[in-house]
């Protein structure tokens, strides 16, 4: 067991070693300089700015320099954001995403159970076609596809939910739905088709002749057992939905850890890239 656990910290331990050396010379590579939207900066504040955060030494001595920083758990400093610390802006903005995240988990989930066991039950019939035909939907359309369609139809057009921003509860409710829907069609197929298992099992036509109604069935015999397909994939689920918010946190103006990203991206931030890929890793 030992040998084992060693082995699985040292996979990991590589993983993060490689992700942060990957991500170092890509996001380097990318064309352009950091303060070069600062058009008005003169070349020598430029020079000086760049010494400061040393980025005028050789990428080799930069990428060693970020190593050892990491090894004292210092993620370094914005360059955009004059004075935060990357820790910081981590440890602000995740929550927000971690919210949204969790509650896409718990709508998606909870929907996904629900249609995929009424999809069974009714099998090969219009009810079954047609959730069978949103979980297609929602596989084939990319979240923030469907976070854009939201925003115009529930939020300039019938002006239901505000469509940006994030000021309450009611904020969150868009973008959970974009972020949960991928999660429900997900779910939907799965639980269907161990629900369609569970039907075929004896234990299943026992509790019909004993004369069980088939709210019980469905509660006692077919739900504990149907779940099972979530809890295996729950984790992996979980990762996958905290760190695929990105794009859905930047059309809804949500302060996550993926509005960060996209605009530390764009703006060539190097240490806010590097940090949160490193933590999401």
């Amino acid at each position: 067991m030992h040998r084992y656990i060693l082995k699985r910290i040292g996979i990991s331990l590589i993983t993060i070693w490689l992700l942060i050396t990957i991500t170092f010379f890509l996001i380097h590579i990318i064309p352009g300089e950091p303060f070069s939207n600062e058009k008005k900066l003169p070349p020598q504040v430029l020079d000086n700015l760049n010494k400061y955060y040393g980025l005028d030494k050789p990428l080799t001595i930069q990428y060693l320099r970020y190593l050892g920083n990491i090894a004292k758990g210092d993620l370094g400093y914005s360059l955009i954001y004059k004075g935060r610390t990357v820790n910081d802006i981590i440890s602000q903005a995740f929550p927000y995403s971690a919210q949204l995240g969790i509650q896409s988990l718990i709508v998606g989930i909870a929907l996904g159970l629900t249609l995929g066991i009424m999809a069974a039950l009714h099998r090969n019939k219009i009810l079954d076609y047609s959730i069978m035909i949103i979980a297609v939907l929602g596989i084939s359309i990319p979240n923030f596809i469907i976070g854009g369609l939201l925003q115009y139809f529930l939020g300039v057009k019938y002006k239901l939910f505000p469509v940006a921003q994030w000021k309450g509860f009611i904020y969150t409710i868009l973008p959970t739905i974009a972020l949960g829907t991928r999660i429900l069609a997900t779910q939907v197929r799965m639980i269907r088709t161990s629900t369609l298992d569970v039907l075929s099992q004896d234990y299943i036509n026992a509790a019909k002749a004993k004369g069980i109604n088939r709210m019980g069935i469905i509660f006692r015999h077919i739900l504990p057992n149907s779940i099972l397909p979530i809890i295996t994939t729950l984790g992996p689920l979980t990762a996958t939905i905290l760190t695929g918010t990105f794009v859905v946190e930047n059309i809804f103006a949500i302060p996550g850890l993926g509005r960060y990203f996209v605009q530390g991206v764009q703006d060539l931030d190097y240490p806010v890239v590097m940090g949160t890929t490193l933590f999401y890793g």
